[in-house]
C-alpha cells in the first residue's frame, strides 16, 4: 500500500473522498504548503499528489520542497486547466493529468504514472539499482545485495558528498566517505536518510577487506547507531532545520568538537548537513551539539537572527543616547582656587568717655568775673 499526502484547496477535498476509497493508497490530506512541508518531514511519503492547484501554486510548491531538500519526493498533478497541461509537464513533476474525467479514467492514470516511475527510478541498466535513501537507507541495502552474492559497488550522493562501500560476493569489504575509510566510513553513511543511491554489479578488484567484519555485525552496530543518534536527535530539531551560532551568546570553554561546530555555523546550516560536514561519529557530534542548544550558544537561525537584530538595535540606540548626552552636557565651570588669607588683626577704635560737669549759676558767675 502506498503512502501518499494529497494537497488541494479544502473546497475540493470532498471530490477525492471516493477516487481514494478505490485505490490501494493510504494518505492524508493538506491544504497548505506549510501542512503539506510538515507531512512530509513527519512521515515516510511515496508521493505528493497535487489536486486542483494552480500552475503558480505548483511552482511555489516545488521551490518551496527544493528549498527544504524533499525535490526528490515524486510530485503528481492533477490540474484543471486543458489549456495549462504544457506548462505542468515542463516542470520537474513525476506526471500530470487533467480533468474533468471519469473517476476510474483518473485512477488509471495515476496509478499509471505511479508505476512507471518505481520501474524508473528502482532498477536500471539489467541488476543495477538506483533510488532515493527515504525508501531504501544504507541498511536495506547492504541486506539486499548480500542476498545476490555478488561483488560491486553500493554509491550514496546527497548534493556534493559521495560515500561508496566496496562488497564482494555480497559482504562489504572497504567504505570511502571523505578522510574516513572502512567502519568508520560505514557507520557515517549509515545515518543518511536524505540523497540518492546506486548499487553497480561489477567486478571489484582485489582490494584488501578493511573492514573485517561480516554483514550481519555491521548491521547490529549499524541499527544500534541509529537507534542512539535518534534518540538524540528528538532533543534537536529536524534534520532540515537550519541552526545557527549566536555570536552574542556567553561562550566560557569549549572542546574541540563544540569549537568546529560553533565556527561552522557562524553561517545558517541544516542539521544533516552539519552531521556531514564533521568526520566525527554523529552520536558525538549531536551530544556536543546538543550542549550548545541548551547554553544558548547555538539556535534556530530565526532565533538567532532575531537576537542579533535586538543586540544590534540596542548598540544603535546606547550610540544615540551616548551622542545626544554629549550635545546636552553642560560644561562644567572650573573651580576658582581658594583665595590666601594672613591673619592680621583689626585695629581697635580706642573710645574715652568722660562725664561732663554739671554747673550753677553760682559758678557761671564766678567765670564770669575772672574774665572780666
Amino acid at each position: 500500500m502506498k503512502e501518499i499526502i494529497v494537497y488541494t484547496p479544502a473546497e475540493r477535498e470532498s471530490e477525492l473522498h471516493s477516487l481514494m476509497a478505490a485505490t490501494n493508497w493510504r494518505g492524508v490530506v493538506v491544504h497548505s504548503s506549510e501542512a503539506l512541508l510538515e507531512a512530509v518531514e513527519t512521515s515516510v511519503a511515496d508521493a505528493v499528489v497535487t489536486y486542483g492547484l494552480a500552475i503558480n501554486q505548483l511552482e511555489d510548491l516545488l521551490t518551496l520542497l527544493n528549498l527544504h531538500e524533499f525535490q526528490f519526493l515524486p510530485i503528481f498533478t492533477v490540474i484543471d486547466e486543458r489549456e495549462k497541461l504544457n506548462a505542468a509537464l515542463a516542470l520537474p513533476v513525476g506526471g500530470a493529468t487533467c480533468i474533468p474525467v471519469s473517476r476510474t479514467e483518473l485512477r488509471f492514470r495515476l496509478e499509471r504514472m505511479m508505476q512507471d516511475l518505481d520501474i524508473n527510478r528502482t532498477v536500471m541498466e539489467g541488476m543495477n539499482w538506483q533510488g532515493n535513501l527515504v525508501e531504501f537507507n544504507l541498511i536495506d541495502l547492504l541486506q539486499m545485495v548480500e542476498g545476490t552474492g555478488k561483488d560491486g559497488i553500493i554509491e550514496l550522493r546527497y548534493l556534493d558528498w559521495v560515500a561508496t562501500v566496496y562488497f564482494h560476493q555480497g559482504k562489504p569489504i572497504q567504505a570511502k566517505f571523505g578522510t574516513l575509510e572502512g567502519f568508520p566510513a560505514i557507520l557515517k553513511m549509515g545515518g543518511w536518510n536524505r540523497g540518492t543511491f546506486q548499487v553497480k554489479f561489477t567486478a571489484i578488484p582485489s582490494i584488501v577487506d578493511e573492514i573485517g567484519m561480516s554483514t550481519q555485525e555491521i548491521l547490529v552496530q549499524l541499527m544500534s547507531k541509529i537507534s542512539e543518534q535518534e534518540s538524540l536527535r528528538q532533543q534537536l530539531p529536524a534534520y532540515t532545520e537550519e541552526l545557527m551560532s549566536d555570536p552574542f551568546a556567553e561562550v566560557t570553554q569549549l572542546t574541540p568538537v563544540q569549537q568546529r561546530i560553533v565556527e561552522m555555523l557562524r553561517h545558517p546550516r541544516p542539521l544533516f548537513q552539519l552531521l556531514l560536514m564533521l568526520p566525527e561519529d554523529d552520536r558525538d557530534i549531536l551530544k556536543e551539539l546538543l550542549v550548545l542548544w541548551e547554553e544558548g550558544i547555538v539556535g534556530l537561525r530565526s532565533d538567532v537572527e532575531r537576537h542579533i537584530q535586538e543586540q544590534e538595535e540596542k548598540k544603535g540606540m546606547g550610540r544615540i543616547f551616548s551622542t545626544v548626552a554629549r550635545w546636552f552636557r553642560r560644561k562644567e565651570a572650573p573651580e576658582e582656587p581658594m583665595p590666601e588669607y594672613r591673619y592680621e588683626e583689626e585695629p581697635q577704635e580706642i573710645r574715652v568717655e568722660v562725664e561732663l560737669p554739671a554747673l550753677t549759676d553760682k559758678d557761671f558767675e564766678a567765670i564770669r568775673e575772672k574774665l572780666g
